[in-house]
């Protein structure tokens, strides 16, 4: 943990990010984007090993 705590500086100013009423710091935004990144991602990528079903007269046809 001491190691981690050497990386990141907490000690300096946040800074903030304003559009009229509107205020989030910029470490939140950063946190917030990469959330939405992942959930886009997680809704268009195919589960691995997901197959589309075969339709029944493609199955009867090979017989």
């Amino acid at each position: 943990m001491a190691l981690l705590a050497a990386l990141i500086n907490l000690d300096g100013r946040p800074h903030y990010v304003q559009s009229g009423w509107f205020q989030i710091s910029l470490a939140n935004l950063i946190v917030v984007l990469v959330m939405i990144a992942v959930f886009a991602l997680a809704v268009t990528l195919k589960f691995p090993g997901h197959e589309e079903p075969v339709a029944q007269e493609e199955v009867a046809g090979d017989e």
